[in-house]
């Protein structure tokens, strides 16, 4: 029984696939209505919580500090009055899907590679080879990941190889130095006061 409990730990390292849609709705300020005897609107920031391939599940709730949090990237952004962008590689970009799968994708709410290789079985959309598509976005994604520890071993070697010179810089220098004092002879013992 102990096996399966629930792992909180677990659950929370998952990462979140959800898209943040956060907008203003207008809404009757019903304790201002009642006192003045009028309708008294207020706008209301809302967040559309979007699950890609799920368009039966997208609550629309008050932003609250607890959203603000989760999503505080996206809500800057809504903050400064920017476009919602989803994190990952847009599938607009990726050269192995059509314009059509890109479109059938989007209505299923998915717009990042990222998003295609995590799709929910049950949630997929009506795509034919999905299957083979889902699977070159988790190659792709699996080589973009290669790359990046190839392209920071080359930045860290690169680093290293101006250091080196830098230092034999300094090296010949000293050494230079060196040859240029030699040529006074060397004074031994005690140095004179200095009064």
């Amino acid at each position: 029984m102990a096996d399966q409990m629930f792992d909180i730990g677990a659950y929370r390292e998952q990462k979140d696939t959800t898209i943040p849609r956060f907008y203003v709705k207008t809404a009757i300020d019903e304790r201002a209505s009642r006192k003045e005897g009028k309708q008294i609107f207020i706008d209301v920031e809302m967040v559309e919580i979007i699950t890609p391939g799920d368009k039966l599940n997208v609550p629309h709730v008050p932003v609250t500090e607890y959203y603000m949090q989760r999503y505080s990237r996206q809500y800057d952004a809504f903050k400064k009055g920017m476009e919602n962008v989803p994190d990952g590689f847009r599938l607009e970009a990726w050269p192995h899907i059509s314009a059509a799968a890109v479109a059938t994708l989007k209505a299923s709410n998915c717009h990042t590679v990222e998003q295609l290789s995590e799709f929910a079985e049950g949630n997929r959309p009506r795509l034919p080879d999905f299957f083979k598509l889902q699977q070159k976005a988790k190659e792709f994604l699996e080589a973009q990941k290669d790359s990046s520890v190839v392209i920071s071993l080359q930045t860290k070697a690169e680093d290293q190889s101006k250091e080196i010179q830098h230092l034999m810089n300094t090296v010949d220098a000293l050494k230079k130095k060196l040859a240029e004092g030699s040529d006074e002879p060397k004074r031994r013992g005690r140095p004179p006061k200095v009064a």
